[in-house]
């Protein structure tokens, strides 16, 4: 038996068959119209990083989805920045510090500041935005987009009207004294300065500088609203209330305010 034509054979014949496999193959790929595409990879933005001027943070903010179109007000109102403003329709506070410690450092005593009230800031490399109330819902997407860092606290339960600084505060402090519902109140007076606990307390907005007995004057046309409202008279609050079931002056006690009797 002649070997080398023997193996001389095998060699075309698997060189045949391999051609035959990978024939095949390509037309099962060829006639597939469905075969998967090379997938598309997403990027995040880019971030911020340090900026140079006020003027080029307001045009990153409104990139990335602020509110803050047209010049800039109340310039160099944060003291501890190198420059900062306000934007005109939102209230929003952009500021822009010397450096990374410096923006830290005055981030963190903005949100002591604000302690009793809660906050939400964003920190950049050597900038900061303190939003507005109303642009605090979408914070967090805005900071994605700036690649910043969305800092948050929950505002401070208080029981006196001492403590409060907002109606809301105030409300909540009635609240958990009387025990009637006042957690949800509205605004019956169209600018914030007086809201309403259902049909029996209204929250009225005072004024710290002024003495006891101005502050009692000047919720004379709130009281006006309804017959019969008493109030409780607190530093910066005053609860009227019209439910007769109400302890006025246990209730004035517990929220550290003073009534008419006093």
């Amino acid at each position: 038996m002649n070997w080398g034509l023997l193996r001389r054979a095998r060699i075309i014949a698997s060189a045949a068959i391999a051609a035959a496999a990978f024939s095949a193959c390509s037309s099962a790929i060829e006639s597939n119209p469905e075969a998967p595409e090379t997938p598309v990879v997403s990027t995040a933005p880019a971030p911020l990083g340090t900026v140079s001027s006020v003027a080029e943070l307001q045009e990153a903010f409104v990139d990335a989805g602020g509110d803050c179109e047209g010049p800039l007000e109340d310039i160099n109102r944060v003291t501890a920045a190198m420059g900062s403003g306000v934007c005109p329709d939102s209230g929003t506070v952009l500021a822009l510090y010397l450096d990374a410690e410096s923006a830290k450092a005055s981030v963190a005593t903005t949100m002591r500041a604000l302690d009793r009230i809660g906050s939400t800031m964003i920190l950049g490399d050597n900038w900061s935005i303190n939003p507005a109330a109303s642009d605090r819902e979408g914070t967090a997407e805005i900071a994605e987009n700036l690649g910043a860092q969305m800092l948050e606290s929950e505002a401070t339960p208080v029981r006196s009207l001492d403590e409060a600084f907002t109606l809301e505060q105030a409300a909540q402090a009635y609240d958990e004294a009387d025990g009637t519902d006042c957690a949800n109140p509205h605004d019956v007076s169209g600018d914030g300065s007086v809201m309403e606990c259902g049909d029996l307390t209204l929250i009225v907005r005072a004024d710290s500088t002024l003495e006891t007995e101005a502050l009692r004057q000047m919720t004379a046309d709130a009281l006006d609203l309804k017959q019969g409202g008493v109030p409780i008279v607190g530093r910066r609050h005053i609860v009227a209330v019209y439910d007769k079931g109400v302890d006025i002056e246990r209730v004035a006690r517990q929220i550290d305010g003073v009534t008419p009797s006093d």
